[in-house]
Formats: structure tokens, C-alpha cells, sequence
């Protein structure tokens, strides 16, 4: 058994183009992959200043809601002291009143 080993010269030019076909394709993906990996970074630099941007503008706002709980705090607070000041002046009222009740008439004039 004798076979001709000629291979037709268009089977060897159909795969020659097919592998630089698959070449290019597998370069041109390579390429996109790179642009892709570059834009994920960007992106993820832009979220991260970002986050950081949004980060101190909600301290910003919650120190600013701080301030106003601290001075509320502070109005009441005064408040609350106004208001021992004045149950301590009742007290001081009504432990002289009882001493005056307690008093004999005549004891006062002398």
C-alpha cells in the first residue's frame, strides 16, 4: 500500500489563514482585556475619592447634628437648674412659714 502524501496547496493555505485568524482574534481580545483592566482601575479610583467625598460631607452633617443635640443639652440643662434653684427657694419658703406658724402670737412682739 502506496499513498500519495500530497496535500492540496489550498488546504494548506485554509489553514495557514485560519491560524492567523485565530492569531489576530486572540491578540485584538488580549488588547480589549488591557483597556478593560485600565478603565476598572480609573473606576475604582473615582469610587474611592468618591467614598472618601461622601465620607467627610456625613461627618460634617452628623457634627453639625452633635451640635445642636449639645446646645438642646445645654438649654435644658439650664433649665433644669432654674428649676432646683426654685425648688430649693420653696423649700427655704415653706421651712420658714411652718417656723412662723409654729410660733406663739404674743412671742413676736416684745
Amino acid at each position: 500500500m502506496n499513498f500519495d502524501s500530497k496535500i492540496p496547496l489550498a488546504l494548506i493555505i485554509t489553514v495557514l489563514i485560519q491560524a492567523a485568524g485565530i492569531i489576530w482574534w486572540v491578540s485584538q481580545q488580549a488588547q480589549t482585556i488591557e483597556i478593560l483592566k485600565e478603565e476598572m482601575s480609573s473606576v475604582s479610583s473615582r469610587m474611592a475619592i468618591e467614598e472618601t467625598v461622601n465620607l467627610k460631607r456625613d461627618v460634617q452633617e452628623h457634627g453639625a447634628q452633635l451640635d445642636d443635640i449639645l446646645e438642646d443639652l445645654n438649654g435644658l440643662t439650664r433649665i433644669s437648674n432654674m428649676q432646683s434653684e426654685a425648688l430649693r427657694r420653696i423649700s427655704v419658703l415653706e421651712t420658714r412659714i411652718g417656723f412662723l406658724q409654729r410660733r406663739p402670737q404674743g412671742a413676736g412682739s416684745r
